[in-house]
């Protein structure tokens, strides 16, 4: 099952903390909002079952590049300073609990990648473990 999320890619944050208080950021209900998507898409009750997830991010290309760096970058892979894998990795798999599995321990292999395109988006395979 193949799942397309249209837009830049969202990694996890960790609420801040002060003293008194923790601050969440916006990401919670950006999760939600994501989490909404992924469930218009797959329209199946959460698996039980062990899931291989792949997770395929296309980055946007910076805009101040000129046109020929632009093209050269294209399906290269983003070793920017935009965000670690794991975190991006982190947001979409929390997203996922209770819609595509019921808990994101299931998860036994984990393929990502990280790539830049000029159409960003997150692309999400999910396959359920077959018993032979």
């Amino acid at each position: 099952m193949k799942i397309v999320i249209v837009g830049k890619p969202i990694p996890w944050q960790r609420p801040r903390l002060s003293k008194s208080r923790h601050f969440f950021n916006k990401f919670s209900a950006q999760q939600e909002k994501v989490s909404f998507e992924i469930k218009a898409q797959y329209n199946k009750q959460p698996s039980d079952k062990p899931i291989q997830f792949s997770i395929f991010f296309f980055m946007p290309i910076p805009t101040s590049l000129s046109k020929k760096k632009k093209t050269l970058l294209r399906g290269q892979p983003c070793v920017s300073h935009t965000g670690d894998i794991d975190n991006y990795c982190k947001f979409y798999l929390d997203a996922a609990n209770n819609v595509l599995y019921k808990d994101d321990a299931q998860v036994y292999k984990l393929v990502t990648q990280k790539v830049y395109s000029e159409r960003p988006r997150v692309e999400i395979i999910i396959l359920e473990y077959k018993d032979e």
